[in-house]
């Protein structure tokens, strides 16, 4: 996201750079054990398929610098993330966000082929 978003709501910025150290501007993504962020998820889910109603399938890397989840192991930086969701396992985490992007695609009338 970019840094102007993160001015308005700092809340939801995830505390760890998912950026290379290269890069000359650091880049965070948000914190998905923060409500507010699986509704813009959801929301910008459900738009794309309202204007891209062919698409099929969604493939996520969850491990590429950790996605921006909070304490993953593979950040670039190192482990670190907001205090508030420290002990929530990286499982339940990963888990509850895909969910709430499957629930929002059915919300948009996409049936699940999961596997």
């Amino acid at each position: 996201m970019p840094e102007a978003f993160f001015a308005a709501y700092p809340q939801l910025r995830v505390r760890a750079s998912i950026s290379r150290t290269v890069r000359r501007v650091a880049r965070f993504a948000m914190c998905v054990d923060q409500p507010e962020t699986g509704r813009l998820y959801m929301e910008a889910l459900k738009n794309l398929l309202a204007h891209c109603p062919e698409i099929e399938t969604f493939s996520f890397l969850t491990q590429d610098s950790g996605a921006g989840f909070c304490w993953a192991p593979s950040l670039y930086p190192g482990i670190n993330g907001n205090s508030d969701c420290r002990e929530r396992p990286m499982a339940e985490r990963i888990a509850s966000f895909l969910v709430a992007l499957k629930d929002a695609a059915q919300q948009a009338g996409h049936t699940s082929r999961s596997t």
